[in-house]
This record gives C-alpha cells, sequence and structure tokens, in this order.
C-alpha cells in the first residue's frame, strides 16, 4: 500500500486517522507552524486515506468475481455454479385419488391434461383440454373454461385459465357459474 506523508509533521504512514491527529508528535508539529488544529490540513487527508482503502477492499471483490485477468479486463464476471443438493419437488398432495380413473378413455393424442390449483377447491385439479383449441388459436394466450365442482358436489364453479402454445398457465381466474333457464342440468 502506498505511504502518505502527513503534511504537518512530514511522518510516513499508511494511512491518516484520528488516533495520529490526536498524537502528541503531530499536535507539537500544529504548535511549531502556527497552525490551530481547526485548519490542520491533514483532516482533509482522513477522508482520503479512508476512501483509498475502501477502493482497494472493493478492488479486491472485485476480482474474485472474474475467473481470469482477460475476463477482468473484457468485463466478463465468472458463471456461479448451480446447486448441486436442490432437486425440484411437485407437491400434488391436493390431486383426487381416481384421477387415472375418470381419464381411462381420453385420447391423449388429441388432448392435454393440465394440472391447476383450484383454490376454491383447495385441490390440484386435471383438466383434459383439446390440443386443437390452443395450438390452431390466433391467439398467443388462450382462455379456455372448465366448470367443475369440489369433492362434496356443492359448489359448481368455473375455472378460466389462459393458456400459451405451450400449455403453459399464464393467468387463471375462478368465477362463479349462472345457468341459463333454459339449460337443463342433470346432477349426478
Amino acid at each position: 500500500m502506498p505511504q502518505l506523508k502527513c503534511p504537518v509533521c512530514g511522518k510516513e504512514l499508511d494511512n491518516i486517522n484520528d488516533a495520529h491527529i490526536k498524537s502528541i508528535e503531530h499536535q507539537d508539529a500544529l504548535k511549531k507552524l502556527g497552525i490551530y488544529p481547526e485548519d490542520d490540513p491533514a483532516i482533509g487527508l482522513i477522508k482520503l486515506s479512508e476512501t483509498s482503502e475502501k477502493a482497494d477492499e472493493a478492488k479486491e471483490i472485485i476480482k474474485e468475481d472474474y475467473e481470469s485477468e482477460e475476463h477482468e479486463k473484457l468485463y466478463v464476471p465468472s458463471i456461479p455454479e448451480p446447486a448441486k443438493d436442490i432437486k425440484p419437488v411437485l407437491n400434488f398432495t391436493g390431486i383426487s385419488d381416481n384421477i387415472l380413473e375418470r381419464f381411462k378413455g381420453l385420447d391423449l393424442q388429441k388432448n392435454r391434461i393440465v394440472f391447476v390449483n383450484c383454490e376454491r377447491c383447495n385441490e390440484v385439479i386435471p383438466i383434459p383440454i383439446l390440443k386443437n383449441l390452443v395450438l390452431e388459436s390466433e391467439l398467443p394466450v388462450v382462455p379456455i373454461s372448465y366448470i367443475h365442482c369440489n369433492r362434496q358436489k356443492n359448489d359448481i364453479h368455473n375455472i378460466t385459465l389462459f393458456l400459451d402454445h405451450n400449455f403453459d398457465i399464464r393467468r387463471q381466474r375462478i368465477s362463479d357459474v349462472l345457468f341459463s333457464p333454459d339449460i337443463q342440468i342433470i346432477r349426478e
């Protein structure tokens, strides 16, 4: 680290700080030169010294972010290593047990099953969607509504999914269902 020379006492130091300014040697030099303590030119060097120390620390931290000197010159930071022990876990605790039974006869060439968390039912529900409804749509995000009820079969409601062409859910909304008097509902 470069040495700083105190402008009052002429002493070479690693840094100029309060301890040096309060030292007997520095105070005697101020008296000999007839400089009032509030006019001490070394006070301005305290901040300069602290700033240069912090700058040196910052440079060392920044150097650690680069793999090599070439990367440092080109400002190419290192790519962090991926976490090795973390594995994604899907929680399907809310899925009913009879999913396979409900979709046994479903043609998977023409249909895609999307799993959705229905906040009204408090469970994850599978929704069968005709692939051509999404894939052949001109809209980038396709709205699909699915009317269903909870396990107790006493709360009929609608969930509207907004799917992109990869069948990823972009948004979802839940709403009540009102039926026209012209529609006859057959309950199981």
